[in-house]
């Protein structure tokens, strides 16, 4: 009877342990398929939120690059204003008259630079030897102050030769870009468009955005941790809206993804996505082209 109540035990023992062990190796592998699964869900809508973030942003651009047009467009075909002795802005051109330009821009520049949109930080005005006659800068948190910088020339800027040729491409006789001047450190989203005068050229006008303002608006609007800029050809960061610890150089783009980042049109891709550490803190970054002017 002992004997058999043994035989029965180990039989029990060889029977259950088995699926005792069966069922673990079951439930293990299932929660990891589960984790894997939504870890994966997880890592998928995070994705997809920077690369929604990276649409609105340049969908932001594209808005802030209508603005300027329309800016540019009440500016360069504004008439004579008598109440203020102020001429056509094309008369006032023409004639090289840089008081009487000063009259007919001051309530352009003065409302544009108050304005949320439609906003204007910088105001450049040249003439047909590529000489800025109007220069003038809005002083941060200063609403009805501005810096006039001195005449000069501006020839040297890629746009100007162009504007004063009357050259165009695909996208017609007005340019857009990134603008940094000389030593200055501000940056800008620049418009620059012809001035006509009976059908003659006879300057340019450039309205501009400052790049810091800029982004931290569109870091707003996309909800995004961090917005940066970053130099094309090497992946430098120029701007940043978080300040880095260290400096913007923790920011830069890893040299073996630049490639892939410009080649992202052609592959039809939205974004590539890397981790990065800023001040100790790591964050998941989505590297998109930015588009100026229709163009990456």
């Amino acid at each position: 009877m002992r004997l058999f109540r043994e035989l029965r035990s180990h039989l029990q023992y060889k029977i259950i342990l088995p699926f005792l062990l069966l069922t673990l190796v079951v439930a293990l592998a299932g929660s990891a398929v589960a984790f894997f699964f939504i870890t994966s869900n997880a890592q998928e809508r995070l994705n997809n939120q920077l690369a929604q973030a990276a649409r609105v942003v340049n969908d932001r651009l594209v808005q802030q690059e209508s603005e300027n047009l329309v800016s540019l467009r009440v500016i360069v075909f504004a008439q004579a204003n008598p109440q203020a002795n102020a001429p056509a802005v094309a008369d006032a051109l023409a004639a090289n008259d840089r008081a009487s330009l000063e009259r007919a821009l001051d309530p352009y520049f003065r409302i544009g630079s108050q304005r949320s949109s439609q906003r204007i930080d910088r105001m450049i005005v040249f003439n047909t030897s590529g000489r800025a006659l109007i220069d003038w800068e809005h002083l941060p948190n200063q609403p009805d102050a501005r810096t006039s910088h001195p005449e000069r020339s501006v020839q040297e800027l890629w746009f100007v030769p162009r504007i004063l040729a009357g050259q165009q491409d695909a996208r017609g006789d007005k340019y857009a870009g990134l603008l940094q001047l000389g030593d200055e450190s501000t940056r800008y989203l620049f418009t620059v468009a012809p001035v006509e005068q009976n059908g003659k050229i006879v300057g340019g006008i450039l309205v501009a955005t400052q790049l810091d303002t800029l982004l931290q608006d569109m870091r707003e609007q996309s909800q995004a941790a961090i917005l940066a800029l970053y130099q094309a050809e090497d992946g430098v960061a120029l701007e940043s809206t978080l300040p880095a610890t260290n400096g913007l150089a923790e920011m830069n783009i890893r040299r073996d993804l630049i490639d892939s980042i410009r080649g992202l049109e052609e592959n039809q891709q939205q974004a590539i996505f890397d981790v990065v550490s800023v001040n100790q803190r790591e964050y998941q970054f989505a590297y998109a082209p930015l588009r100026v002017r229709s163009g990456a």
